[in-house]
């Protein structure tokens, strides 16, 4: 029998067939495999690439501006180090036009960032035109900034239909309805304010008889 012992100081360590952490810098490369921050990715979407179920994908400062959407399908968390005034994903709008997020698993978490210059810029498919920050189909979404952000069709900030909590949601907007949310489940503890639609209903929240506490 081995006994591991650990300490861990802000470093990312794979851990044999434990769930193992992974690293993000904006000095990174994501040629490096991100098992430590000397061998961190650089972009989030190549760190949430390389983890499994149970992992947490570290992103440390900076600010990341993505050409594509980054995809969470996994159970994994992704977690800032420092916080979201330090950590800010920004989607690139309008040089590119593309959401910033996309989560889909009951147990990916997002924590910790500021989410900006996200759109959903067209309809058909929906889900391309519903959260022009994040579109949350599954899964959770906490301590966030979601500032700024737009869509076609419904959730300026956010769409979802997972969990959201402990967020600020101000300064985004949506053609139809819910500038800030589109919310198909729930949100908790959430400032939601200066966010407006443009012509249906919903400048801050367009809720769909679901939770918002």
């Amino acid at each position: 029998m081995r006994i591991f012992s650990f300490i861990v100081l802000w470093a990312c360590l794979c851990v044999g067939s434990f769930a193992a952490t992974w690293c993000v810098s904006t000095n990174g490369n994501d040629a490096n495999n991100g098992s430590s921050w000397a061998l961190a990715k650089k972009t989030i979407q190549a760190g949430v690439d390389v983890a499994n179920n149970d992992d947490t994908v570290w992103v440390t400062n900076g600010t990341y501006i993505l050409t594509n959407q980054i995809t969470i399908s996994q159970g994994i968390t992704v977690r800032s180090v420092n916080g979201s005034a330090v950590t800010i994903v920004n989607g690139g709008y309008p040089v590119t036009s593309n959401k910033c997020f996309y989560i889909n698993h009951a147990n990916a978490v997002l924590d910790g960032f500021t989410v900006t210059k996200g759109r959903a810029p067209s309809y058909p498919p929906w889900t391309n035109s519903d959260g022009g920050g994040i579109f949350i189909w599954d899964g959770m979404v906490q301590n966030c900034i979601i500032i700024d952000n737009g869509a076609a069709y419904y959730g300026g900030g956010l769409y979802n239909k997972g969990i959201v909590r402990n967020c600020i949601i101000t300064g985004n907007s949506a053609v139809f309805g819910g500038g800030g949310v589109e919310n198909d489940g729930i949100i908790q503890n959430c400032t939601i304010i200066g966010n407006s639609s443009g012509s249906y209903s919903g400048g801050g929240v367009y809720n769909n008889n679901d939770t918002l506490i």
